[in-house]
């Protein structure tokens, strides 16, 4: 476990070092010295606590996201923790960090591993799987930030490590503590450490949590709080891994030199190592002599020394010169950024970024941190927009200028050769912005990575890879697009083709074309692979990712989105028309024409492209509470990744918004306007048994009109290519033969009782009583008494009797008759013999069988067979007596020509 194992020691091994506490409480005697003044301010990792901000684990987070339940209840929290006083940052992870490659592989197999789970749960049982199963839906994160975002709370993303980020923000800001959950945080020495994993918002209005008390975990350990870093360092983490260090844990434990060593053993007896090197543990080198005495293992020794400086530089003394340092090296970055804009006349610099497009967003000014702001884009010649020398200097001069309120200084990341291919072929400015919008959460964090990186990574999805098409993979086509609008593919190709522009000329003509690419790290079913992709031209003249983020005029507005539409297959005039897609739905109609014109495999079946577009227009989608009553009857496995690839496209949607200048403004786009996953269920379950599309809609005709409309603009242009619905699969055999088929025509006119006489013998009484059917020795039908005629052979009126039938209980009029006899005992519609035996059918003095043939067409061929009794196993018998409704031949005769008599 490494690190994990300190966790593991704080929560049950450290004597008074975990308490519960209620943080409104906490924050409520923080104000009472000064009730004007202080707030309890607190950092929080939401990268620790999705389950929490998600609204816990509730039982539907498979279905696809219930987003507007989500947004209540972070409502609800945020208000409370407004209302007495307290303060909150909230950071993401939008790093890459190529040191924890391999935790990522290993979270993203546990994910895997549990995806397989629900989906096998859901294909046996058809229940919300268990919450040990939880994993995050789809596009979680992003529908958090624009959450937080839309209640006005700070929300900051990291750059290039995660948490120095977080503790370097928390001290360099004066914040009281953090709301987080990893061992890392606490060899950091915080301020003050809340559990982020046990935020508890209860019915009686206490925010409930539990505080690690860091001076009771040293005194447990008999150490000071500032050789904790030691600690951590010596037990394994992501630079350096517990196996290398497992020599070195047997020689401190020698009572366990075989199995796992216990926790609380390991930690302390790291802890008595450490105690022990007294003056030595201010050499790191020594240290690290004593754990790796051989010669051979210099690698080791190098891992094991930035493993020390690593968590070092998170302490209260690290960080001071941690900072200086970094201030040091931006202090380069800021001189030479000086001397290359000597020529321009000296301007104040303005306060925030912003694209175009965000000039009319109103709620836009409510900046959670002060950033900077670069002068107004000029509107010259996009020839000119091209800058390869300052591309690199640019993005460093980003993270220098960044005042002590915006996100604090983070270590440079390493070199990367994707960054120098592709970091100078857009401008300094786009990088700058960038930088600026991702560190403030205002931007798709792939943006930042696909600009300074070249490498982006795509996590696991809940999907079976068998009938739905890999999400990662069928949305590729949109981030092809995007990498061409953010390394301006068309444009370089139309300097190269037509040798414009001399003075760029020379720096362009050596780039090629075919060697940008960018890596996504994609995980499959059972490991990642790397993909190398290569950007792909939007299909027309489209500007430079420069003229699309900051260009003001009408023309560039209509590019933008235009050139959004084009990345989404959704180039077409009527899909802009609010009155057939409201503007609210624009981006989720995108992903639906998307889905719906990829022509080679069908997706989408025509009661789910119903269900879909329902869903968006049904008035429960804002009712938070409805749907958290609201009980499914079971949960479908297509339904479920259907919901999935529909989040993955909107997440995907969203990243080519931002790429294109955001035209559609981001309060437009937020998922919980026209999606949730347990509506959609439910949805979709009805469409599958009701008739039609008023149905669907409880016969809302209003509604019934909007979703035809949209239907129409989605599809406008498209041959709607529906996936087959599958045959339903074969039932098991039962064990005994089942019941001969009826596909005998029921008779055009009516049939009347017959007048007590038979055919075959005239004038006799029908015997009244009952007769049971046989198929091939078993009895599959039964009648009662036959009342059609009275003893003057008159006939008597009908009586409904009850039938017997193999699977049910039925009723037949006494003059009907029994017309399920017409297929044998397997069904075959070949003619049968219908062989009736009974005490009223005699001739000339002998005991005869009347004999029917039944042709496939419908008539019936009589005649009588005299003779002994036939032993066929095929032939249909009644017995008991009597036939259903009077001799053979008087039912061949109601049968042929029914008649009154």
């Amino acid at each position: 476990m490494g690190v994990q194992d300190l966790q593991t020691f704080i929560q049950s091994y450290a004597p008074g070092g975990c308490v519960s506490i209620d943080l409104l409480k906490i924050a409520a005697r923080n104000r009472k010295p000064q009730p004007l003044g202080r707030r309890l301010r607190l950092v929080l990792d939401a990268e620790c606590c999705l389950d929490r901000l998600y609204g816990g684990y509730f039982s539907d987070w498979a279905s696809g996201g219930q987003w507007n339940r989500m947004v209540q209840f972070l409502s609800t929290l945020i208000q409370n923790m407004q209302a007495h006083g307290i303060e909150l940052v909230v950071f993401f992870n939008g790093c890459l960090e190529p040191d924890r490659a391999e935790q990522w592989q290993q979270a993203q197999q546990s994910v895997r591993h549990r995806a397989t789970s629900i989906l096998r749960h859901l294909a046996s049982k058809g229940t919300p799987p268990p919450k040990v199963w939880w994993i995050a839906p789809e596009c979680l994160r992003t529908c958090l930030r624009m959450a937080l975002r839309h209640l006005n709370v700070s929300v900051m993303c990291s750059m290039y490590d995660h948490r120095q980020e977080v503790i370097a923000f928390c001290r360099e800001n004066n914040y009281n503590g953090l709301l987080v959950e990893d061992p890392e945080y606490a060899a950091f020495d915080p301020p003050r450490y809340f559990s982020s994993q046990q935020l508890k918002l209860t019915y009686k209005g206490a925010l409930e949590t539990k505080e690690y008390l860091m001076g009771k975990v040293a005194e447990a350990l008999e150490l000071s709080n500032n050789k904790l870093p030691a600690v951590a360092a010596l037990l394994g983490n992501h630079l350096i891994s517990e196996e290398s260090l497992d020599p070195f844990h047997r020689k401190i434990c020698p009572g366990h030199q075989t199995g796992k060593i216990p926790s609380d053993v390991l930690v302390k007896a790291v802890a008595l190592f450490v105690k022990g090197l007294g003056s030595a543990m201010d050499d790191v080198d020594e240290i690290v002599a004593h754990v790796f005495p051989g010669s051979g293992s210099s690698h080791l020794r190098s891992k094991l020394q930035a493993a020390f400086k690593y968590y070092m530089n998170g302490t209260k003394e690290g960080f001071l010169s941690y900072k200086s340092g970094a201030r040091g090296r931006n202090g380069k970055s800021r001189t030479k950024s000086k001397s290359e804009n000597d020529k321009k006349p000296s301007q104040p610099e303005p306060q925030a970024l912003k694209f175009a497009s965000d000039a009319a967003d109103s709620l836009e000014a409510l900046q959670p941190t002060p950033s900077i702001k670069v002068d107004p884009p000029s509107t010259e010649d996009c020839s000119n927009e091209i800058t390869v020398t300052n591309g690199l200097a640019s993005l460093q001069l980003s993270s220098s200028s960044s005042s002590s309120t915006s996100s604090a200084p983070s270590p440079n990341p390493a070199s990367h050769d994707a960054e120098l291919n592709l970091a100078g072929l857009v401008s300094a400015e786009v990088l700058r912005t960038a930088s600026e919008r991702h560190s403030k959460g205002m931007m798709a964090p792939q943006i930042h990575q696909i600009l300074s990186l070249g490498q982006i990574r795509l996590s696991a999805v809940l999907e079976d890879e068998t009938e739905l098409p890999l999400a990662h993979l069928f949305f590729r086509p949109v981030r092809q697009m995007v990498y061409g609008i953010l390394f301006n593919l068309h444009h370089l190709s139309f300097l190269q083709s037509h040798k414009a522009a001399k003075d760029k000329a020379t720096q362009i003509a050596h780039i090629n074309l075919d060697s940008i690419a960018v890596q996504e790290i994609v995980w499959l079913k059972d490991s990642s692979r790397v993909d190398r992709v290569k950007p792909e031209r939007v299909g027309w003249g489209v500007p430079t990712v420069q003229r699309l983020w900051f260009g003001s005029t009408v023309d560039d507005k209509r590019r933008r989105l235009r050139a959004f539409l084009s990345c989404m297959r959704s180039d077409t005039t009527m899909i802009l028309n609010p009155h057939y897609v409201p503007q609210p739905m624009l981006l989720f109609a995108c992903v639906i024409r998307y889905i719906m014109s990829h022509t080679d495999q069908p997706i989408l079946r025509k009661q789910e492209l119903d269900a879909l577009i329902a869903q968006a227009f049904s008035p429960e989608l804002i009712n938070a509470n409805f749907l958290q009553d609201l009980q499914l009857p079971r949960l479908n496995v297509r339904g479920v990744q259907l919901a999935a690839l529909v989040m993955n496209g909107i997440e995907n949607a969203l990243l080519a918004n931002d790429a294109c200048g955001a035209p559609i403004p981001w309060l437009m786009c937020c998922p919980w306007l026209y999606f949730d996953g347990k509506l959609f269920q439910y949805k979709l379950l009805k469409a599958e048994n009701v008739r039609g599309l008023p149905e669907l809609c409880d016969h809302r005709m209003d509604d019934v009109l909007k979703i035809e409309r949209m239907k129409e603009a989605i599809l406008e242009g498209i041959s709607p290519h529906f996936a087959r619905v599958p045959p339903p699969q074969p039932m098991p055999l039962p064990l005994r033969v089942p019941p001969p088929v009826n596909l005998m025509p029921t008779p055009l006119m009516p049939v009347f009782p017959h007048n007590g006489r038979g055919g075959g013998a005239r004038g006799r009484n029908m015997v009244a009583e009952g007769g049971r059917l046989r198929v091939a020795g078993i009895v599959v039908g039964q009648w009662g008494d036959n009342y059609g005629s009275s003893a003057n052979g008159r006939s008597q009126p009908n009586r409904n009797l009850p039938f017997q039938q193999a699977g049910g209980k039925g009723y037949m009029n006494s003059g009907m008759p029994n017309l399920y006899q017409n297929y044998n005992a397997r069904g075959d519609p070949k003619s049968v013999r219908l062989a009736v035996r009974g005490r009223g059918a005699v001739q000339n003095g002998r005991r005869g069988r009347a004999t029917k043939k039944l042709t496939p067409n419908g008539t019936i061929s009589k005649g009588v067979k005299v003779g002994p009794e036939s032993k066929s196993a095929s032939a249909l018998k009644t017995e008991s007596g009597s036939q259903p409704n009077g001799h053979p031949e008087e039912k061949t005769a109601s049968l042929q020509e029914p008649s009154c008599q």
